[in-house]
C-alpha cells in the first residue's frame, strides 16, 4: 500500500506540474492594462484571485477580486468583475425554498464570459451553485432567473422567469419567442442562443468560438484487447499454496467522457473487462495422503473498472495520460482447487474476489491508439472464507482502438 500511495502521490505532482502560466492580461482599479502571465488553472468554480507574474523570470504574485476589474487568457477565458445580485437558493430536492421568488443577495464575484456581442452571457459556478448572468449593450449583468421551488412535498415547481427575460433578443430577425422558449438553462443551449444572436446582428467575436470549442466536453468509445500477467496464492495459517504466474487474455470496452473542463485534460472513464486466468502448482503436503498436493486456480471475471483520467499534451497528435480506477467485479463460476496426488479432491474453494484498485500510464497518438500499462492492487479472492486469504495481483499492458 505505502508503494502506491507514492505512486499516486508522484502522479499527482506531475500532473501540478501540467498547470502552466500562460500569456495573459489583466485591467485594475485605475483601469490600465497590464501584459502578464497568468497561471491557468481552468478553474471549474469561479476564482476569487490568480496567480501572475509579469514574465517567466519574475517572482510570482497574487490578485484578488478587489484589484482587478478583468483577466484573460489570450487563448482561453476571459474573467470580469462585477457588482451582481445573485440568488443561491439551494436545487437539491430536500432543500427547496417553498417561495418561488429569488432572494437576491448583493456580492462581488468573477464572471466566466461564455459569449461576447451585443449580448454577452457570463456564468458562475460554486461547487453545485450554476448561474448565468446577461448584458445588454455592456451594462452591468443580470442573473437570468432559473428557481426550482416546492409547491406541496410532492410537487416541484419552476420559475422560469429566464425566457422573458431573454425576449429582449427577439428583436433580431432570426429569432423569435418560440426559439426563445425552447432554450433550457443550460450553457450550451444559453450559450447557442447568444451566438445565434450575436451572429444576427454582425457583434460576435472570433474569441467567442474558442471558448465554446475549448469547453465542449465529448464521449469517445474504444476497444480495449490485453494481455495480463498474473498470479495467485492461497493461505490457511500458516501454509501457502501458491500457483504458477501465467499469462492470459482479456478484452474490455471503455467509455470516456472528456470533462469540460481543464482545456480537455481530464476523463471519466466506464470499462467493462472480461479477464481469465487458469494456472496450476505442486506442493509438499506431508499431512495429506501421497505428501504431495496439486493446486488448480480457474478465474474468470468480468471486471466493471471506472474512475478518472488526466492528460498531458506532447503535441497535437500525442499525449500521455494516467489513470486511477476502482474495480469491482463479477466472478464466473470460479474455483480454487487443491487435489491429491491420486487425483482425489483434498478441498475446492470458490473464488470472488470484490473491489480493489488499479493505476494505469500510457500514451495515446491522434485520439485513436493508446498503450497502456496498469497496475491492479492486490486481490483478496478468498475473502469468504475465515481460515482462508488469496492473494491474487494482476499487470496488464492494454491496447486500445476508438472507434470515434
Amino acid at each position: 500500500m505505502q508503494k502506491i500511495t507514492l505512486l499516486f502521490l508522484s502522479l499527482c505532482s506531475v500532473v501540478q506540474a501540467q498547470v502552466r502560466f500562460e500569456k495573459a492580461y489583466f485591467i485594475d482599479n485605475d483601469n490600465r492594462r497590464h501584459e502578464v502571465l497568468i497561471k491557468n488553472n481552468e478553474w471549474l468554480n469561479n476564482p476569487s484571485a490568480f496567480e501572475y507574474r509579469a514574465n517567466s523570470d519574475q517572482a510570482i504574485k497574487t490578485n484578488s477580486i478587489e484589484n482587478a476589474k478583468m483577466f484573460g487568457f489570450y487563448d482561453g477565458e476571459t474573467y470580469l468583475r462585477a457588482d451582481v445580485d445573485i440568488d443561491r437558493s439551494s436545487s437539491d430536492l430536500k432543500q427547496l425554498s417553498s417561495s418561488s421568488k429569488p432572494q437576491f443577495n448583493t456580492e462581488q464575484l468573477f464572471l466566466r464570459q461564455l459569449s461576447d456581442g451585443k449580448a454577452k452571457l457570463y456564468v458562475y459556478r460554486d461547487g453545485n451553485l450554476v448561474r448565468y448572468f446577461y448584458a445588454m449593450d455592456n451594462q452591468v449583468p443580470r442573473q437570468l432567473i432559473y428557481k426550482p421551488y416546492s409547491v406541496d412535498e410532492v410537487t416541484v415547481g419552476y420559475n422560469t422567469e429566464f425566457r422573458r427575460q431573454l425576449e429582449d433578443l427577439a428583436n433580431c430577425p432570426s429569432m423569435n419567442i418560440r426559439r426563445i422558449n425552447r432554450t433550457e438553462y443550460t450553457e450550451r443551449s444559453l450559450q447557442n442562443l447568444f451566438n445565434e444572436y450575436n451572429n444576427c446582428t454582425g457583434t460576435e467575436t472570433s474569441a467567442n468560438a474558442n471558448i465554446q470549442e475549448k469547453r465542449t466536453s465529448s464521449i469517445h468509445l474504444a476497444a480495449r484487447p490485453r494481455v495480463n500477467f498474473s498470479k495467485m496464492t492461497a493461505a490457511s495459517g500458516n501454509l501457502s499454496y501458491e500457483v504458477d504466474g501465467k499469462i492470459g487474455f482479456g478484452l474490455g470496452l471503455e467509455a470516456e467522457y472528456i470533462l469540460p473542463f481543464n482545456k480537455g485534460k481530464w476523463g471519466a472513464l466506464f470499462e467493462p473487462t472480461y479477464a481469465s486466468y487458469k494456472s496450476d502448482g505442486k506442493h509438499e503436503a506431508v499431512y495429506a495422503s501421497g505428501g504431495m498436493l496439486t493446486s488448480k486456480a480457474d478465474y474468470q471475471t468480468i471486471e466493471l473498472a471506472f474512475g478518472v483520467r488526466h492528460y498531458m499534451f506532447l503535441n497535437n497528435d500525442s499525449k500521455f495520460f494516467f489513470n486511477f480506477l476502482a474495480v469491482p467485479q463479477v466472478d464466473l463460476d470460479s474455483k480454487f482447487t487443491l487435489n491429491r496426488n491420486d487425483g482425489s479432491q483434498f478441498r475446492e474453494l470458490e473464488i470472488s474476489g470484490k473491489l480493489n484498485f488499479a493505476l494505469g500510464a500510457g500514451y495515446k497518438y491522434g485520439d485513436r491508439y493508446s498503450l497502456e500499462l496498469r497496475y491492479f492492487t492486490p486481490r483478496n479472492n478468498l475473502q469468504d472464507y475465515m481460515f482462508w486469504s488469496g492473494k491474487f495481483n494482476s499487470l496488464s499492458l492494454i491496447l486500445g482502438y476508438n472507434f470515434f
